[in-house]
C-alpha cells in the first residue's frame, strides 16, 4: 500500500477551488485499481473509505476548518481471480 501525495495534492486543490455546498467529483484514471482515501478531521476523527476501480471520488464541500487532511493511496490490484 503507497500512499500517492500527487493525487492527494491534486484532490485538495480541487477541493479549495470547489465553492461552499457543491460536490466536486474526482475520478481516477489508467489502471484499475482499489482506492483509499483517509480524511481526517478535527476532534479527532478519521473516515476511511475503499473506492472499487472504476468508482468516482465524490464529496460536497462544507466549511473550511472541519477537515483537516486527505490522503490517497492507490492499493495493489491483481485483477479477478476465480475461487475454488
Amino acid at each position: 500500500m503507497k500512499r500517492n501525495a500527487e493525487l492527494s495534492e491534486q484532490f485538495t486543490e480541487s477541493l479549495r477551488m470547489t465553492p461552499l455546498g457543491e460536490p466536486l467529483v474526482f475520478n481516477f484514471r489508467g489502471a484499475p485499481t482499489p482506492v483509499e482515501v483517509k480524511y481526517t478531521f478535527t476532534g479527532g476523527w478519521v473516515v476511511t473509505q475503499i473506492l472499487h476501480p472504476g468508482v468516482p471520488l465524490e464529496i460536497v464541500k462544507g466549511k473550511d476548518g472541519h477537515l483537516l487532511q486527505v490522503d490517497i493511496t492507490l492499493l495493489p490490484y491483481d485483477g479477478m481471480k476465480a475461487t475454488e
